[in-house]
C-alpha cells in the first residue's frame, strides 16, 4: 500500500526536524514526504538542507497558497498519483515508531474505511475505571479521566452532549475523539483531528479542505471529516500513537482565537446540520454562551490571565457578529482537482510516454469506454475499462511499479496467480521475455481482458480457474471492491455460477514444472486456504515469492502464510502493498 506523508508547516523548523527524525525511525516508511512551507522566513529550507530524510519533498508556497487548509490541498496536488493513501501530521508531533504500520493496518482490517485517524497520548491521563458514579470523572469503555470542568457546568444546566465521542450532537459542542481511552481498539467516528489523520487517496478526486478556514483553521479538520463521514466509514486506531506538543508559534492571538471558537464551531455545525430545530439552535447558543461565562471565570483563576481574557472577549465579538454577519460557504471548487492537473500531466508523461501520458486525456475525457495504450519499448497495446478498478492498477503496476523486483538470473517459469486483467503478467513479459508464463484468474470479465492483454505474445499460458489447495469449485463473490476484488469461496456444487479451482500442485504437473522461479500471488484473501495444506512440493521450489496479504476480505490469512513459509529459508522485504520472499 503506497502512502504519502504531507507536513504542512508555518516558522516551526525545529519542532519538524524533530518530526522527521521519529519519521526515519518508523517500522514503516512513507513512499514520499511532502513538505508545504508556509513560512516568511527561509529557517524550514535552512534545516532541511542541513538535514537529508529519504523521499522527501519541499515545496515553499506564497501568499495564494498560505494558510492550513491551503497548504493542505495544493500538498494533495503534489502527491504521487500512484498513493493510495495521504497521510497528514502536524509538524509539532512526534510519533511511535510503529504509527504508520498501525495505520496502514487499518485499512485492511476494515477495507471500507475512507480515513483512520491517529491517536495522541500525551494530553490527557487516562487509568481503568474504578468507580464510575463519581462527577469528577468521564468514564467510557472501562477507562476514566478527568472530567473537565466545563463540561461538569454543562451537565448542571442539562446541556451535555448526547453523543459519543467522535460525533457531533444536534446542538454541536460535543466530546472530542481526545476523550476515547487508550485502549488498543479501533472506534468509529465522524470527526477527525486533522494534524493525525490520513485518507484513501480516491477521496481527494471529490473532496477538497474547505476554502472558508483561512490561516490557522481552527476545526477546518472537523469541518472535512463531517463531510466525509456522510459518505463512508471513518476510524480512530488507539494503537497508532504519537505526541502532540502545541508548540506556540504560528498560532493565531487569543482575541482571533476567540472569535474562531465561536464562527468556525457554529460554521462546522451548519455543515452536519443546516437547517436545525429551534431546541437545538437554542441549545447551541446557551452552550457557547456558557462556555465563553466559563473562559472569563479563567481571568480569575488561571495563572495566565491575559490570555484568557482576550480569548473571552473575542468569543463574545464571535457570538455578537452571528446576529449581523454568520458565516457563509464559498462557492464549490475542487481546488485539489485544478491543482492536481498540470502535475499529473507532467508525471504521466515523463513516465508513461506519450501514449502513456494521453490516458489522462481519455480518462476524462472519454469517460465510460475502454481505451488501449502502447507504453514505451512494450510489444503490444494495453487496453483498459475507464470508471475501473484498471486504472488503479494500472498506476500500480506501471508507475509505482510495484512487481519490478530484484532479480540474480533471468526467469524461466512465472506464475502469476491472481492476475486480473494481465497487468503483471505483460510487465513480467516485457521484463523477462524469455520467461513461461501461467496467468490464472477466476472472474470471467477480468479473464477477458487478461486473454485481450496476453493475446500478442508466446508462452503465456492464461487458465479461466480460481486457486486453492487442491481441485475443487468455487463460487465467485462480488465484496463491491471493483474488478480487482472479488473473493472465491469453495462449495460443494457445480452450477453456471461455479468456477473450477486449481492447485499450484496441478499446475507444476500440467507444465510439467521442475522450480518456479517467481510466484506472483494476489488471490484476495484466498491464500489463507492455499497455505494451510499441500504447498509443501511447490513452495520448496519456490525461487521468488510475491504476495499481498488481505487479512481485511478473509480473517487468518496472513497467520496462515507465515505459519507456512517459517518452515523455509526466505529472505524478506517489503514493497509497496507487497512481501517479497527470496530463497536463500
Amino acid at each position: 500500500m503506497n502512502f504519502s506523508l504531507i507536513i504542512c508547516t508555518y516558522m516551526r523548523s525545529q519542532p519538524l526536524l524533530t518530526l522527521l527524525n521519529s519519521v526515519n525511525k518508523q517500522a514503516l516508511y512513507p513512499n514520499e514526504i511532502l513538505i508545504i512551507d508556509g513560512s516568511t522566513d527561509t529557517k524550514t529550507e535552512s534545516v532541511l538542507i542541513k538535514n537529508s530524510f529519504n523521499n522527501l519533498k519541499y515545496f515553499k508556497v506564497d501568499d495564494v497558497h498560505r494558510g492550513l487548509t491551503k497548504q493542505r490541498n495544493f500538498g494533495i496536488s503534489k502527491a504521487n498519483i500512484a498513493s493510495d493513501i495521504i497521510c497528514f501530521l502536524d509538524d509539532d508531533t512526534v510519533l511511535d515508531s510503529k504509527y504508520f504500520a498501525t495505520l496502514m493496518a487499518t485499512y485492511v482490517t476494515y477495507p471500507e474505511a475512507l480515513a483512520v485517524g491517529g491517536y495522541i497520548t500525551n494530553e490527557v491521563q487516562w487509568e481503568t475505571a474504578k468507580e464510575e458514579n463519581l462527577i469528577s470523572k468521564f468514564y467510557f469503555d472501562g477507562w476514566q479521566r478527568k472530567e473537565p470542568s466545563r463540561f461538569r457546568m454543562r451537565k448542571k444546566f442539562c446541556l451535555e452532549p448526547d453523543t459519543a465521542p467522535g460525533f457531533l450532537p444536534t446542538f454541536s459542542h460535543g466530546r472530542s475523539i481526545g476523550f476515547l481511552p487508550p485502549s488498543g481498539k479501533i472506534y468509529e467516528v465522524e470527526q477527525l483531528m486533522g494534524g493525525v489523520s490520513s485518507y484513501k487517496a480516491s477521496i481527494f478526486k471529490t473532496l477538497s479542505f474547505s476554502s472558508y478556514f483561512e490561516g490557522y483553521g481552527l476545526y477546518e479538520d472537523a469541518d472535512f471529516s463531517i463531510r466525509l463521514a456522510k459518505t463512508g466509514k471513518l476510524y480512530i486506531n488507539t494503537s497508532a500513537q504519537l505526541c502532540h506538543y502545541h508548540d506556540g508559534s504560528g498560532r493565531p492571538n487569543q482575541y482571533n482565537y476567540g472569535k474562531m471558537v465561536i464562527r468556525n464551531g457554529w460554521y462546522v455545525w451548519r455543515v452536519k446540520y443546516p437547517n436545525p430545530t429551534l431546541k437545538s439552535q437554542f441549545k447551541w447558543h446557551a452552550t457557547a454562551l456558557l462556555l465563553t461565562s466559563v473562559r472569563f471565570i479563567n481571568v480569575i483563576t488561571s495563572n495566565k490571565r491575559k490570555e484568557a481574557l482576550s480569548e473571552s472577549l473575542g468569543r463574545v465579538v464571535g457570538w455578537l457578529s452571528l446576529l449581523l454577519n454568520k458565516p457563509q460557504k464559498k462557492n464549490k471548487m475542487n481546488y485539489t482537482q485544478i491543482l492536481n492537473l498540470p502535475h499529473k500531466v507532467v508525471l504521466h508523461f515523463k513516465t508513461l510516454g506519450f501514449q502513456g501520458g494521453m490516458l489522462l486525456f481519455k480518462r476524462y475525457i472519454r469517460k465510460n469506454n475502454s481505451f488501449k495504450i502502447l507504453l514505451p519499448k512494450y510489444k503490444a497495446p494495453i487496453f483498459l475499462r475507464n470508471n475501473t478498478s484498471d486504472i488503479g492498477v494500472f498506476y500500480q503496476m506501471f508507475l509505482s511499479k510495484s512487481y519490478n523486483i530484484g532479480i540474480d538470473n533471468s526467469p524461466k517459469v512465472i506464475i502469476d496467480c491472481g492476475a486480473n486483467i494481465g497487468l503483471s503478467t505483460v510487465f513480467f513479459k516485457n521484463k523477462f521475455p524469455d520467461a513461461q508464463i501461467i496467468a490464472i484468474e477466476p472472474e470471467k470479465s477480468n479473464f477477458d481482458m487478461l486473454k485481450k492483454n496476453t493475446k500478442f505474445y508466446t508462452n503465456i499460458h492464461c487458465l479461466h480457474n480460481g486457486i486453492w489447495n487442491k481441485s475443487t469449485n468455487l463460487s465467485i463473490e462480488d465484496d463491491n471492491l471493483g474488478h480487482w476484488g472479488f473473493t472465491v469461496t469453495e462449495v460443494d456444487f457445480e452450477n453456471e455460477n461455479t468456477i473450477s479451482a486449481i492447485s499450484i500442485n496441478d499446475i507444476m504437473i500440467e507444465f510439467n514444472i521442475k522450480q518456479i522461479d517467481i510466484l506472483k500471488i494476489d488471490i484476495e484473501g484466498s491464500e489463507k486456504e492455499l497455505f494451510e495444506k499441500d504447498f509443501e512440493n511447490w513452495l520448496s521450489i519456490t525461487k521468488v515469492l510475491i504476495i499481498e496479504l488481505h487479512d481485511g476480505l478473509k480473517k487468518g490469512a496472513s497467520k496462515s502464510f507465515f505459519k507456512a513459509i517459517t518452515k523455509y529459508d526466505f529472505r524478506m522485504i517489503r514493497k509497496d502493498e507487497n512481501l517479497i520472499f527470496y530463497m536463500n
